[in-house]
This record gives C-alpha cells, sequence and structure tokens, in this order.
C-alpha cells in the first residue's frame, strides 16, 4: 500500500479491529461534486489513451505552507468527524494523535515514496490508491511506476478546477492532511484483516459503500502501471 512504509514504524494502535468505517470526512473543498469531477477526469483521460486534460493553473497552486497549529486543529477537527461514524476508533486515534504527531514523523517516508505531504493531489492520490487497494482486498505495495501515474491522473484533474486551485494554504491542508490521516487508518486496517478472511470481507465492502458515499465508485476502474484504467 502507498502508506504501507511507515506503518509499523508509527505504531498506530488503531491497527486493532475497530469498527471499519470509512466515510469520506476530508475537509474544505473534497465534496461529492468535486470527487465527481475527479472521477470524470480520470475516466476522460483513461477514455483517451492517457492524454492529460488542459490545465488551467500551475502545479505549485495545489502545494501549501503548512502551519503546526493548523495541524492540531486539524486533528481535532478529523478525531470528531470520525466519532460519528467509529466512536470507538475515534478515542482510540484521539489517544495515538496526543502521543505522536504521526504526519510529522511520516513525512520522510512519505517522500521516499515520491508523495508530498504539502500536496493536496499527492493526499487525495494516496487515499484513492489505499482505498482501491483495500476494496479489492490486496495487501501488496503498488510499483513506482504505478503510484507516479495515479498522482499524475489526479495532479492534471486537480489542476483544472478552481476550487481546488484557488483555496487556502487552511483548506488545503485540512484536506491533504485528512486524505493522508484515512489512508493511514485504511492500510492498518487491511494489514490487521489480512489474516481474517470474514473481517477482510467487511473492510472491503466498508471502503466501497464509503468511497461511494463520497462519489467515488471504485470497481469502476483497474489499477495499472499506467494509472487508474477503466474497466
Amino acid at each position: 500500500m502507498p502508506i504501507r512504509a511507515f506503518i509499523i514504524v508509527c505504531l498506530v494502535a488503531f491497527a486493532g479491529k475497530a469498527a471499519a468505517q470509512f466515510t469520506d470526512i476530508g475537509g474544505g473543498f473534497v465534496s461529492a461534486g468535486v470527487h465527481g469531477a475527479i472521477m470524470n477526469g480520470i475516466t476522460d483521460n483513461a477514455q483517451s489513451g492517457g492524454t492529460a486534460a488542459p490545465a488551467t493553473a500551475p502545479r505549485d497552486t495545489l502545494v501549501f505552507s503548512p502551519s503546526i497549529e493548523r495541524r492540531r486543529q486539524n486533528y481535532a477537527n478529523f478525531i470528531q468527524k470520525s466519532r460519528r461514524v467509529d466512536p470507538t476508533g475515534a478515542a482510540q486515534l484521539e489517544s495515538d494523535l496526543s502521543r505522536t504527531d504521526i504526519l510529522a514523523f511520516a513525512d520522510g517516508p512519505l517522500r521516499n515514496l515520491g508523495f508530498d505531504p504539502n500536496n493536496v493531489a499527492d493526499a487525495y492520490s494516496a487515499w484513492l490508491m489505499t482505498a482501491w487497494l483495500a476494496a479489492q482486498g490486496r495487501t501488496d505495495t503498488p510499483s513506482m511506476r504505478t503510484m507516479n501515474a495515479v498522482r499524475d491522473q489526479v495532479t492534471e484533474v486537480f489542476l483544472t478546477l478552481p476550487e481546488v486551485t484557488a483555496a487556502s494554504d487552511a483548506v488545503k491542508q485540512e484536506t491533504a492532511e485528512a486524505y493522508y490521516l484515512q489512508a493511514l487508518m485504511i492500510d492498518v486496517t487491511v494489514d490487521a484483516a489480512k489474516s481474517d478472511p470474514a473481517y477482510m470481507e467487511q473492510l472491503k465492502a466498508a471502503v466501497r459503500q464509503g468511497a461511494i458515499a463520497s462519489g467515488v465508485n471504485l470497481d469502476m476502474f483497474n489499477l495499472t502501471e499506467n494509472g487508474l484504467v477503466l474497466r
């Protein structure tokens, strides 16, 4: 998985078999409408044989300047939203985050995998790949070529969305950190489920349902070294 490189190091206690509820709790501008625009963009890209959509903004509009104060507030917001669907898991996550700044700890490993912790498109890409793999019950790590291809697809689509590129640093940071955290939570839970087929089936269904609730049909695509392609 994209995030697996640092799961064991982070020692996230959420790896226990908490209720598998993975609704979209990304902050800021990532509404169902934006999810839909992203899926449409990736679909158009796949149908055109990988031809990129024309970008309307420079790539640096997807990058934000991080703030430690905002991160603390983002953690609190993420926990509050998580509590609505999984109170037990949210309580455990709150305990974990009170001891360790997981995203700061993950900065180096994420960069080693090619993800910029301060890039909202990279964060969405990490979540999208992690969710897709979990929905298939897969526990492998994609190749660098695969991860780069998906990141390129998402980046090109994001650059065509003014609601993304014109968002404030605070909104971009909130959204990116929510998606990185959610990717980590999914990845850790998949790791816990790999030796329990019944639980893995529950997890696969929960991830699919959560993605559909936020406007993403993971079953539309296959994950390949050319990125996400239509089935």
